[in-house]
């Protein structure tokens, strides 16, 4: 179901719709939460998944999954993960949203613009007055390292490709940009290893694009930084990724 695009033809001809699986995952997944009659399935804690958890994958599941754009295709499936906008936490207190996009992959991406034009443009940074932490505009990052600062960025205001490397994941780790207005988790990726394997070692893929007068001169857009897909790649597989 998450793959769907590599086995919906096969199991459809052998008369089993992927809508079927799809309900019967659900039906099991619930049975399985329900089988010791828990008091209080639908909680949110830190300490155990509940079904409040477990319904949020299952919406999730298959119908956000993603064949992976050209520039990855000829890049192993074991090798590659595709994580789209739906997977963006939204932050409209900060004016981080996902908003309808023509251009993004799927018609969607999570827009960061907040209206101070303090907030962007290269060379800016937001410093926290007590000296904790201090951002680039146009840096990006997983947890507290590593980021990446994006300069001599195209004035086309369009969307273009660029590269986290050597991402390690962890459970609790995510994925940001433009001071965290941009922010997706990646535990739904992340595998419990042995500690010692790379199995949770990825280079970030991640396509953006900057509009507005701070980052396109004369622009009469909305200054704003868009996100509209990412891809973890496996770095031995980074041979397979296109131009």
């Amino acid at each position: 179901m998450q793959r769907h695009w590599l086995y919906e033809k096969a199991f459809e001809e052998a008369g089993v719709p992927l809508k079927r699986l799809h309900e019967e995952c659900r039906a099991y997944s619930l049975a399985h939460l329900e089988r010791f009659h828990g008091s209080k399935l639908d909680v949110a804690t830190p300490y155990a998944k509940t079904r409040k958890d477990c319904l949020a994958e299952l919406d999730a599941l298959g119908g956000c999954s993603l064949e992976p754009p050209a520039k990855f295709s000829r890049v192993p499936e074991e090798q590659l993960r595709v994580m789209p906008p739906t997977l963006f936490i939204q932050k409209p207190d900060f004016y981080g949203t996902i908003v309808k996009d023509e251009e993004a992959t799927t018609g969607e991406a999570l827009c960061s613009q907040y209206p101070d034009p303090g907030y962007h443009g290269e060379g800016t940074i937001r410093k926290d007055p007590k000296g904790r932490w201090a951002f680039h505009a146009t840096e990006f990052g997983y947890g507290d390292r590593p980021t990446v600062i994006l300069k001599n960025l195209p004035k086309d205001e369009k969307y273009h490709w660029y590269k986290l490397p050597n991402v390690t994941l962890t459970a609790e780790g995510a994925f940001w940009g433009h001071f965290w207005y941009i922010h997706m988790p990646f535990a739904s990726a992340y595998r419990v290893d042995d500690g010692v394997s790379d199995a949770n070692r990825w280079d970030v893929w991640f396509r953006a694009k900057f509009t507005g007068p701070a980052y396109a001169p004369n622009s009469q857009q909305k200054n704003a930084v868009w996100c509209d897909l990412v891809v973890l790649v496996k770095p031995e597989a980074e041979q397979f990724v296109g131009e």
